[in-house]
């Protein structure tokens, strides 16, 4: 289960840190923080999907997500 934490974890912070990525170069900065965060996001991905037994597939991303948000919840 904390491969599941992780990758849903490493998804939101992905999704989060592209918005400021293209934030950052609309305003002419270089997206430092936001590059960091991406790249940190990808590292727990992949490290989860590699940690996990079979690895996860596209399809199975929404139930994981609804897995973990009522594994928090309960």
């Amino acid at each position: 289960m904390l491969t599941d934490y992780l990758f849903i974890l490493g998804l939101a912070v992905a999704l989060v840190s592209v918005p400021s990525m293209i934030a950052a170069y609309a305003d002419q900065r270089a997206p430092r923080l936001s590059a960091a965060a991406f790249v940190l996001a990808l590292s727990a991905m992949l490290f989860a999907y590699v940690e996990h037994p079979g690895g996860y597939r596209f399809s199975e991303v929404p139930d994981l997500l609804v897995a973990v948000i009522a594994d928090i919840l309960k």
